[in-house]
């Protein structure tokens, strides 16, 4: 069901430089993996990481930083636009443009309400639903995508923390079974980024897959408000 909004404004610009983001993100992770994975056979082999190799995981890990964070703002700015134009449809009962992007900040409520945001978005973004009361977009389904999206993403946080805290209960374990190889500085922090790389392998394959739906999402939705609309794509 299409529909003229004079105020509406389209996310097509927005939504690209967030997928083309997601895809730098995507193919840096993929980088930074393959560079992880040769620093695990290097301890493996060795029992030592050269300092050469991790100033450059140091390097590559900085710019895979920098990337995310562009990223979130991107991605902040996609969620107040997207939301705003499903207030300008006539959605009520949604949360406001301001409150979907603060929800990102809010300890432990930051967990889930960006992902219901989402869902908020999607739904009230579907051109089949018609606007009477403004409610109508609470019996529209949810989306699969959004919630493999979101539950990956939490998955991969998950995944390097647990490796975070195993490797430091192995080192303190190492640390009372033999106090004295705990002057030796380097095997110690050798030890614990050999369990953070492998968690972060882990946890970079299961964040690209949560980016791959998180980029069908964000088409998808961009699809919706553009028919809804009532503009060509």
């Amino acid at each position: 069901m299409t529909m003229y909004v004079p105020s509406f404004r389209s996310i097509s610009k927005i939504s690209k430089w967030v997928v083309n983001w997601c895809v730098a993100a995507i193919i840096i992770a993929l980088i930074y993996s393959i560079f992880q994975s040769y620093e695990i056979i290097q301890y493996l082999s060795d029992n030592l990481i050269s300092l050469s190799i991790l100033a450059v995981d140091s390097i590559i890990g900085t710019i895979y930083g920098i990337v995310g964070i562009i990223l979130l703002i991107l991605t902040l700015y996609w969620f107040y636009r997207a939301t705003k134009n499903a207030h300008q449809f006539g959605a009520k009962e949604i949360t406001s443009p301001v409150m979907a992007v603060i929800w990102w900040f809010i300890p432990i409520l930051e967990i889930w309400k960006p992902y219901q945001i989402a869902q908020q978005i999607w739904r009230a973004s579907n051109p089949q639903i018609i606007f009477s009361n403004g409610t109508e977009w609470k019996n529209s389904p949810s989306s699969k995508n959004i919630k493999l999206w979101w539950f990956l993403g939490l998955l991969s946080i998950f995944v390097v923390f647990v490796g975070l805290i195993i490797g430091i209960q192995d080192v303190g374990l190492q640390y009372y079974l033999d106090p004295q190889q705990m002057e030796q500085v380097s095997p110690v922090s050798n030890k614990i980024t050999f369990y953070t790389n492998v968690a972060g392998i882990l946890s970079n394959m299961i964040l690209i897959i949560s980016r791959i739906f998180f980029i069908r999402m964000i088409k998808d939705i961009f699809v919706w408000q553009e028919i809804k609309s009532g503009r060509s794509i």
